[in-house]
C-alpha cells in the first residue's frame, strides 16, 4: 500500500457527499456571479462587471481547498452579444488546478425581456502536483522520488445555455466539457491520473420584483450538479437583493452545509460575505467556510436610468403639451366645420387643415408612445394599454371624430351617432371590462364599451349625448380624475 497520504485525499473522502468528489469548485455566492456556473450568464448585467472572490472550505483542516477566481465580463451591442474573462486558482494539499476561459454568448431576444442565451467558453487549465507538501509515513515510498513537482496543461471547454422568459430563468451548463485526462509520472513509472470528468449543470430561478421599478427583488434559485461516478447534488437558495443597496441569502448545500450570505453596494463597488456551517459527517472535522466576494461595476447602471428618465419625462410633458394644443386646434375645427353648413368651398379647405391636424396629432401621439409616456396612465391600478402597446386613443386629446359604421357597441350593433366621452382604451377585452366594472362599482353607472374596428380596441365611455356642448362639459368633469378623457363624435 502506498504510503503518500495527502490531505487532498484525506478531505476527499471526507466529504465524498460534497463538490469536492466533483471536481469543481463549490460556492455559497454564485448567485452574484451566476456565469461562474454558467457560461451563458456572461454579460447577462447589462453593465461592465469586475468580480473578485475567494473561498477557504473546511476552516481547521491543514491542507483544505482553498479557491480563488477574477471575472470581467461585458454586453455587446443591444445585448445581443456577452462576452467574459474568468481565471480560477484552486489549491488542495498537494495538488493545484488554475484556469483561465474566454467565454461568447449570443442572446436570441423573443422580446425586451425574454430570450434564449448561447455560451461557449474555450481555455486551458493547468494542474500541478507538488509532492513537496506531501504528509508521509515512509519516506523511502519510490513514488516521492523523482520531480517533486510537475505539471500539465491541458485545453479546457464548457458550454451553456439559459431560457429567460420575463423573471423566469432555466439554464443548463457542461463544464470540463473535453473531459481530458493529464498523467503525472513518477520516478518508478507509477501514473498518477487526474480525470477532469464531464460535468452537468442545471438552475431555475424566478425574480418577484419588489418595487415598480424593478431595483429590489425576491428569487429562489435552484441549482444542480451530476458527474458520472459521483452522487448527484443540489443546493436551492433564497435571497432578497437590491441593486442600490445590497443582498441577503441563504443556501442549503445538499448533505454538506447551510450557507448565510450578506453584501452591500455603494456607487458601484459591491462587497459580500458567505459563512458555511457545515452538517452531517463533515462537522466532525470543520464546522466552517467562509467565502468573500468583491465586485466593481463600470457605470452606474441607475443613475444613468435616473438621467434617462427626467429627460423622457421633459419629453413626454413637451409631447403632451402639443397633444394638448393640438387637440384643442381640432376642436376649434370641428366647431367651425358645423358653423359652415353647405358653404362647400369652406368645408374643404377647413377639412384639408382637420386632415393635416389629424396627421400632426398621430405623429405626436407615435413619439410620446416611444417615449413611454402614455403607458403610465392608470385608474384604480389598471393600466390604459392596448396589449402593452398604447393607442391613438390613450393620449391626452379634447375631441376626436370617427364613422359610427366602424364601431360595435357591447351587442355588436352600430352605436347611435352622437358625442361619447372616453375615458380609456384596451386591447385586451378583460381589461375593459374591468375597467367598466370598477367605473360602475364607483357609481358610474352609464358606464358602457365601444368597439373600435380600425385600432381594435374597446373604449369605455361614461356618458352619451347626440349633442356636443353637454359631451364636452361631461369631459370636463371628468378630467380632473381621468386625465385621458376624450370626446370620441361617431357620424
Amino acid at each position: 500500500m502506498r504510503t503518500v497520504y495527502p490531505l487532498l485525499f484525506i478531505a476527499t473522502i471526507l466529504v465524498s457527499e460534497s463538490s469536492f468528489s466533483q471536481q469543481l469548485s463549490l460556492s455559497s455566492q454564485y448567485h452574484q456571479n451566476m456565469m461562474t456556473i454558467n457560461p451563458a450568464y456572461s454579460g447577462f448585467r447589462g453593465m461592465t462587471n469586475v468580480v473578485a472572490s475567494h473561498r477557504s472550505m473546511l476552516t481547521g483542516v491543514a491542507g483544505s481547498p482553498q479557491t480563488t477566481y477574477l471575472s470581467v465580463e461585458g454586453e455587446g451591442k443591444e445585448g445581443k452579444i456577452g462576452l467574459a474573462f474568468i481565471g480560477f486558482h484552486d489549491q488542495t494539499d498537494i495538488l493545484s488546478m488554475s484556469s483561465g476561459m474566454g467565454n461568447f454568448v449570443y442572446n436570441a431576444k423573443f422580446g425586451d425581456n425574454s430570450g434564449l442565451r448561447l455560451g461557449l467558453g474555450v481555455g486551458v487549465q493547468n494542474f500541478t502536483v507538488d509532492m513537496a507538501k506531501a504528509k508521509v509515513i515512509d519516506f523511502n515510498d519510490p513514488i516521492l522520488f523523482g520531480s517533486l513537482s510537475q505539471n500539465r496543461t491541458a485545453l479546457n471547454g464548457e458550454f451553456g445555455a439559459v431560457l429567460h422568459l420575463k423573471g423566469f430563468q432555466l439554464g443548463v451548463a457542461v463544464p470540463q466539457l473535453l473531459s481530458n485526462n493529464p498523467t503525472i509520472v513518477a520516478s518508478n513509472d507509477d501514473i498518477l491520473n487526474y480525470n477532469t470528468l464531464r460535468h452537468f449543470r442545471g438552475s431555475l430561478k424566478y425574480d418577484i420584483d419588489l418595487n415598480d421599478s424593478k431595483s429590489a427583488r425576491l428569487y429562489p434559485l435552484f441549482v444542480v450538479r451530476a458527474a458520472n461516478g459521483a452522487p448527484v447534488q443540489w443546493d436551492v437558495s433564497g435571497v432578497i437583493e437590491s441593486d442600490k443597496i445590497g443582498w441577503i441569502g441563504v443556501t442549503y448545500h445538499s448533505t454538506y452545509a447551510i450557507a448565510f450570505s450578506a453584501g452591500v453596494r455603494y456607487q458601484g463597488f459591491s462587497v459580500g460575505y458567505a459563512h458555511d456551517f457545515t452538517l452531517g459527517a463533515v462537522n466532525l472535522y470543520s464546522r466552517r467556510s467562509s467565502e468573500l466576494i468583491l465586485s466593481y461595476q463600470i457605470g452606474n447602471r441607475w443613475k444613468e436610468q435616473e438621467g434617462l428618465n427626467k429627460k423622457l419625462q421633459k419629453e413626454l410633458e413637451r409631447l403632451e403639451e402639443d397633444l394638448e394644443n393640438q387637440g384643442d386646434d381640432l376642436e376649434r375645427l370641428e366647431e367651425d366645420l358645423e358653423n359652415q353648413g353647405d358653404d362647400t368651398e369652406a368645408n374643404e379647405d377647413l377639412l384639408k387643415k382637420q386632415k393635416e391636424l389629424e396627421d400632426r396629432i398621430k405623429e405626436l401621439e407615435k413619439s410620446k408612445a416611444n417615449s413611454g409616456g402614455s403607458n403610465n396612465s392608470r385608474m384604480d391600478g389598471v393600466q390604459n394599454q392596448t396589449n402593452g402597446t398604447p393607442t391613438a386613443q390613450s393620449v391626452r386629446n379634447t375631441f376626436r371624430t370617427a364613422q359610427a359604421i366602424d364601431f360595435a357597441d357591447e351587442n355588436g350593433a352600430t352605436p347611435p351617432k352622437g358625442y361619447y366621452v372616453v375615458v380609456g382604451a384596451f386591447g385586451v377585452e378583460e381589461n375593459a371590462i374591468n375597467w367598466k366594472n370598477a367605473s360602475i362599482a364607483k357609481g358610474n353607472k352609464n358606464t358602457k364599451l365601444l368597439y373600435n374596428s380600425n385600432l381594435q380596441v374597446r373604449e369605455v365611455y361614461m356618458y352619451y349625448s347626440p349633442d356636443r356642448e353637454p359631451a364636452m362639459v361631461e369631459r370636463g368633469k371628468q378630467y380632473a380624475e381621468y386625465p385621458t378623457v376624450w370626446v370620441q363624435k361617431l357620424e
